[in-house]
């Protein structure tokens, strides 16, 4: 019996965790120094042996960012007397906790119990570094980085969710694609250090007059969509005659600027059988009538109006 004790103690002191062992009046039976180091005890582990723990919660929960909660969760775990398994705890100083609560019974004779807490807050630093990591990686799959406006892949899940919002509300839903007149001049003459200022001022300038619940995004080279809920294609065509008449009065990175757009308008109540080609079908709609308002001498815009688009 005395080699088992001796054998315990050996493990304990060993383990990368700390551990405590108290009898079934909560004194200590075993401790090791990994314990004593996390709960900030200067005695050694031998010196604890003995003594009575019914306090130590009460003097322990300062160490805790939740003082309260730890002391509930101790309560609780010794009056249920029930396994508990990878608890989390957060300590005040950051530290990151998994505590198991572990009853200790001779068949139905309670003998004490054993408290194990382990130190994971490497694991849950390396855990928040891959999340945030995800989260970066996911919104660049979604995010044009010159100028931060969504991009192809972003457009079509906010043009298919706008639509489906639309439909349910019967309100109108307006689409545009600009497109900024003679832009190739621009990079061919100053260069593409000076086309993505353009690109990234335009897009200021288009954002400093949407509403927050409108859509700007960026489809690829110097085209821009809009997508403007509850917005009928006259309300919309309104809109982009004044950006028209703005931008007459005002350079863009210095160089004057114009654009062509093309508007089209899901209209109230227009039946959906798919929205990927309701999507499609939106579009090329307004791709159409922005390539119209080029034909016509650009610097204007075009409305396109379709009667369905069920498939």
């Amino acid at each position: 019996m005395q080699n088992d004790l001796l054998r315990y103690k050996t493990l304990i002191e060993n383990l990368n965790a700390a551990v405590l062992v108290e009898d079934e009046n909560r004194t200590i039976s075993l401790v090791n120094q990994t314990f004593c180091d996390l709960f900030h005890i200067p005695a050694p582990p031998e010196a604890l042996m003995g003594m009575d723990c019914s306090e130590s919660a009460e003097q322990s929960k300062s160490l805790f960012k939740d003082p309260e909660a730890f002391l509930a969760g101790v309560t609780k775990l010794l009056k249920d007397r029930e396994p508990v398994f990878n608890e989390a705890l957060e300590m005040l100083d950051g530290t990151m906790l998994e505590r198991d609560y572990i009853p200790i019974f001779d068949d139905k004779i309670y003998l004490g119990h054993l408290w194990v807490y382990k130190d994971l807050t490497p694991h849950y630093k390396l855990e928040h570094q891959l999340t945030e990591a995800r989260n970066a990686l996911a919104a660049l799959s979604l995010t044009d980085p010159l100028t931060q406006l969504g991009n192809r892949r972003y457009i079509d899940s906010t043009l298919e969710f706008q639509m489906a919002l639309a439909q349910r509300l019967g309100r109108s839903l307006s689409f545009v694609m600009i497109d900024l007149d003679d832009f190739k001049q621009v990079n061919d003459t100053y260069g593409h250090q000076k086309g993505d200022a353009v690109l990234q001022a335009f897009t200021e300038f288009l954002s400093a007059h949407l509403r927050k619940t409108d859509f700007l995004g960026r489809l690829g080279g110097e085209e821009f969509v809009m997508i403007l809920p509850d917005t009928s294609a006259m309300t919309t065509s309104e809109l982009i005659d004044k950006l028209l008449i703005k931008l007459q009065n005002r350079t863009l990175a210095d160089l004057k600027i114009t654009f062509s757009a093309g508007i089209t308008e899901l209209p109230p109540n227009m039946p959906i059988s798919s929205h990927a080609s309701g999507i499609n079908e939106i579009i090329h709609f307004a791709d159409t009538a922005m390539y119209e308002a080029k034909s016509l001498g650009k610097n204007q815009w075009v409305v396109k109006t379709f009667q369905s688009i069920e498939h």
